[in-house]
This record gives C-alpha cells, sequence and structure tokens, in this order.
C-alpha cells in the first residue's frame, strides 16, 4: 500500500511540473507565433507522452529499488557483467566448493546477526551466483546440485526462497538470506527450562560442567549441551558469585607457573647425587607469600636434611640469584657442591653460581616436584612457621634465620635422630641415610 502511495504522488507531481511548464512556454509574451487551441491541445497531448513513458521508467527504477537493497542491486549488475562476459567462453565456470569467509584457503568466520555465525551449510556467495550461471545456461536443479555437491532440493528451496518474480539474483538472494538470519530470534540452549533446571540441579550437587554435560548425553536428553556453554552461563548470569561457589576451583583458572628452560635436566644428575652419598648436594626453591609481599628462599641439602632460608622482596631472578649467593659462600667449599631447582623464572639467573661458587646446577622436569622430595618436605615444616598468605614483608631476616636454627636443631628419624646441623657439620658423617 505505501508503494503504490508513493508511486501515485510522484507521478502527480511529475504531471504537474510538466503542464505548468507547457503553459509557460505557450503564453511566453515575447513568443512570435501565436498557436490556436488546437495547436496549444496538440503541443499538451505530445508533452503528455512523454511524461507518461519518462513516469513510467521513473516508477520502474523505483520499484527495482524499493524490492531489492540498493547495495546488492548495484553488486547485481557486477553479476550480470561477468555472467555476459563468461557466457561468450564456450567451457562451463569451474566450481570450487567454497565456504563464507574463505580466502586463498583461510577462513574467517562470519557473523550475519544476532552475534551468529553462519554455518558451515549455508549457501556462499559463490555458489549462489554460480547458481545463476548455470540457470542461464539452461541447467536444471538436480545438475546443479551434483556440481556444487549440494542435494536437489537445497537448490530447489533456494530459488523458491529467494527468488524475485520468478527470476533468481545472486546478489538479492544473498541480501534476503541474511536480513532473514538477522532478524531470527536468537535461541540459547540455557534458555530451554528443562537444560536450565538439569544445570541448576548439577551444580547444586557439585557437578562440574563436564560432569553434568556428560550425564545429560548419557541419559539421551533431547537438546545437548556442551561444558562450555555452562562455563558461558555462569559467567554471564546475574548469580555468578553464587553458581562459581560449587565449583572446584570457584572459577578461576589454575595457576600456571612460567618455566624457565636453562640449566641441565635432572636427568643428567650423577649417581652420587641420586643415591645421597655425599654433603653439599642440594635441592632449592621458594615459599611465597600473596603477590608481591616477598617470601623465602630454600635450600636443603639432601644427605642430611640441613637447610638453609634467605629472605627475598620478589621473584626477581636476579636478587634471588644474589641471595642465594651470599647464603652458600658463608659454607666450606667441600660442603656445597651442586644445586637442583625447579623450573621457575625466579632461578633463571642462578646459572651463575656455577662460575662464581663452582656449583654444578640442575633442573627438575616441569610439573615434578616429587623430583625434589626432600625440598617440597621441608617447605611444609616451613609452613608451619610461616602459613599460606603470611604477608614476608613484616617477616624480618633475623626471624627466618631463628626459623633455620629450630629445623636444623630438630631431631629427625631419619637421621637416627640426630640433627640435620650435627650431620652436616660433624667431620665425619654417618651413613646408609635414605
Amino acid at each position: 500500500m505505501l508503494y503504490h502511495l508513493t508511486l501515485f504522488i510522484v507521478a502527480t507531481l511529475i504531471l504537474l511540473l510538466f503542464r505548468q511548464f507547457s503553459r509557460w512556454q505557450i503564453k511566453q509574451p515575447n513568443t512570435e507565433v501565436v498557436l490556436s487551441d488546437y495547436q496549444a491541445n496538440q503541443f499538451g497531448i505530445k508533452h503528455l507522452i512523454i511524461l507518461t513513458t519518462i513516469t513510467a521508467l521513473v516508477c520502474g527504477l523505483f520499484r527495482t529499488l524499493y524490492l531489492i537493497n540498493p547495495m546488492s542491486w548495484l553488486c547485481g549488475l557486477q553479476y550480470q557483467m561477468q555472467f555476459w562476459l563468461e557466457k561468450t567462453s564456450p567451457e562451463k565456470p569451474v566450481l570450487e566448493k567454497t565456504s563464507l569467509g574463505c580466502s586463498n584457503g583461510k577462513c574467517q568466520k562470519v557473523f550475519l546477526g544476532n552475534g551468529v555465525p553462519a554455518m558451515a551449510r549455508h549457501l556462499t556467495p559463490n555458489e549462489r551466483d554460480c547458481i545463476v550461471q548455470c540457470l542461464n545456461q539452461g541447467a536444471t536443479c538436480k545438475e546443479i546440485a551434483l556440481r556444487l555437491g549440494r542435494h536437489p532440493s537445497t537448490i530447489g528451496r533456494e530459488i523458491v526462497r529467494n527468488g524475485t518474480d520468478g527470476e533468481y539474483r545472486a546478489a538479492a538472494a544473498q541480501w534476503r538470506s541474511e536480513r532473514r538470519r538477522r532478524e531470527r530470534p536468537l535461541q540459547r540452549k540455557m534458555d530451554d527450562p528443562e537444560i536450565n533446571q538439569a544445570v541448576r540441579s548439577g551444580l547444586a550437587r557439585q557437578w562440574s560442567p563436564e560432569q553434568i554435560a556428560g550425564r545429560l548425553r548419557r541419559e539421551g536428553a533431547p537438546t545437548q549441551v556442551s561444558p562450555q556453554t555452562i562455563y558461558t552461563w555462569i559467567k554471564r548470569d546475574a548469580h555468578r558469585k553464587h553458581w562459581e561457589s560449587f565449583l572446584r576451583r570457584r572459577g578461576k583458572r589454575p595457576y600456571r607457573r612460567k618455566i624457565a628452560v636453562c640449566g641441565c635436566p635432572i636427568a643428567g644428575r650423577p649417581e652420587i647425587i641420586e643415591q645421597r652419598l655425599r654433603l653439599g648436594d642440594f635441592e632449592g626453591d621458594t615459599v611465597l607469600g600473596p603477590p608481591r609481599t616477598g617470601g623465602l628462599a630454600t635450600l636443603v641439602d639432601r644427605k642430611s636434611r640441613f637447610t638453609i632460608l634467605a629472605k627475598i622482596r620478589s621473584k626477581d631472578a636476579d636478587h634471588v640469584h644474589e641471595k642465594i649467593k651470599n647464603r652458600l659462600r658463608q659454607l666450606e667449599a667441600a660442603r656445597r657442591h651442586s644445586i637442583t631447582f625447579d623450573r621457575g623464572t625466579e632461578f633463571a639467573r642462578c646459572h651463575r653460581l656455577e662460575k662464581h661458587l663452582g656449583l654444578e646446577l640442575y633442573f627438575a622436569d616441569p610439573g615434578c616436584p616429587y623430583q625434589r622430595g626432600t625440598n617440597e618436605n621441608t617447605n611444609g615444616l616451613i609452613r608451619q612457621f610461616f602459613p599460606k598468605g603470611t604477608d614476608f614483608r613484616g617477616i624480618s631476616p633475623n626471624e627466618a634465620y631463628q626459623v633455620e636454627n629450630l629445623l636444623n636443631n630438630r631431631p629427625r628419624a631419619c637421621l637416627d635422630f640426630q640433627t640435620p646441623a650435627e650431620v652436616f657439620f660433624e667431620k665425619t658423617p654417618p651413613t646408609g641415610c635414605d
């Protein structure tokens, strides 16, 4: 209705304009030829015919622009030009199975509206362009489907749904397809009441998203949901904190420590170190407080369990190296042979100890704390004095030294109830300690 009303108004304005122009031209005062009434009527009829023809052309153009998106209409002209150029070639166009957003073998996800990406099974602009070319060559839907690798009903449905007045244009069809997708209401799986209730019940029972999704799949639920969908729903839900409290990690990703790759791997350690046959083979690690509050660098002798603690203000590699070097310099050269560190970045500069103190450095494998079991056990003893969450900015070096003395003068069952200090500093240490 709006289209016809607009055409009527445009046609009326053009008629009135040309009629007024005709009258103005006939009634010119300086005109030498005086027209009779008959000639004037003939002059008006002639202009009326021209006017009617121009109006029809304008209305046809307006109808084309009204039904088709202007950009799609311009793109259609490009497709028509390509078709007339390729029509002169006797060879049929070579078709390639490409997907939307693919070029030079590199595919990108294209969003058509509502934040929903185009599915891989949807017809692409290249395929619609080929449909136009094949239709102009007189190919049937079955032949087109065979060349595109599609089902014949897909081609027939595409022509019917996106054609205009029995004519199929690629640009117009692509625009209609994208418009329908933009206007389609976005449906999320978690909006399904049954799925939503199943997820809520699973979380309330301390189930992980993986367990919930796997259980629904095993029970044959009509709508499946992935673990990532559940995590995304929790993140966007208004009660995010409540649902995260049911998760094992409270919605936090596990901390992954940065790894330093310098140094000889632990597999290269000689047998004398593996069997704990001499003093001076240490294992090193850190005991840290909350972020940016400092901590302790810990060294433990594998044979005697003698412990050295050095207070550090940060995990800076140069700072940690300097603190460890200063403490080890206080020992005799016969009681410092090697250190086995983990692969934390705080030990990235400790390779200098090989040059400064003549030590051999070894690094445990990533994620294998059991390879430094003596050090890990000692860190647990240190936590008795400095529990997790301790702010080491309030701990003085003297307090760390007091804890060091307590540990080194505590009888140990593995040493036949001798203290680590007695074993480490005696001239003939006992043998047979594991």
